[in-house]
């Protein structure tokens, strides 16, 4: 190239590229050249910015505020996906002592064990499975897995995460595989009576659901 011609491309306050010409020929762009090579970035720059507006309003439509994850809605639409695959666990996560905590700490406190709570689990799943943050302080995960074993170890996975993370608070953990045709509401119906068994068994644990009811012709 002999020639290249450069306008930056603004908008919203912040430069996002640069828009460049080049021309293997020697050239002095004229005036009318240079207004129109402005002209073009500024409606690309205005393009690239209303696409990041649109992606980041999605995101933050599909997750929790305080944490990051996933919210209840995007579990359910992500469940309803996934169900149907036998090979993708349902885990249920609680969190044991955390409204005792809450109470007596307050809710600035609560809050940043969420969120501390949920940078544990994150780094207790694997690339492909998906985290969710289903309820005040309840969890949920969907964990690609090849048998029930397998399933049972993601779930302890998460429960020693948030052990180890010595937050105050302890985890009951359920865990359920689906079967075949059964539905996603069935198979996490299954994960958490897995999770209150945890609970009633003395809570930081982790219990893998009974089998699913067989389904009638």
């Amino acid at each position: 190239m002999r020639t290249v011609a450069a306008a930056g491309l603004v908008a919203g306050g912040s430069s996002t590229g640069l828009l460049l010409l080049a021309d293997r020929r020697d050239a002095v762009p004229g005036t009318d050249a240079l207004e129109l090579l402005e002209l073009l970035a500024t409606v690309a720059a205005a393009a690239l910015h209303a696409a990041d507006t649109v992606v980041a309003l999605r995101r933050r439509a599909a997750t929790d505020p305080l944490t990051g994850l996933g919210h209840h809605a995007t579990f359910q639409a992500a469940l309803a996906r996934a169900h149907r695959r036998p090979s993708t666990a349902v885990v249920v996560c609680d969190l044991d002592g955390f409204k005792a905590l809450n109470d007596t700490y307050g809710h600035q406190h609560g809050d940043a064990v969420l969120r501390r709570v949920a940078d544990a689990l994150r780094g207790a799943v694997r690339r492909g499975d998906e985290l969710f943050r289903i309820g005040g302080d309840e969890f949920a995960a969907l964990v690609v897995v090849g048998s029930e074993a397998e399933a049972l170890e993601a779930g302890a996975r998460l429960r020693a995460a948030v052990a180890e993370a010595g937050l105050g608070v302890t985890a009951s953990v359920g865990v359920a595989v689906p079967g075949q045709d059964e539905p996603e509401s069935a198979a996490l119906a299954r994960a958490d009576r897995a999770l209150y068994r945890v609970k009633a068994e003395g809570r930081d644990g982790v219990a893998l659901a009974d089998a699913p009811a067989a389904v009638s012709a």
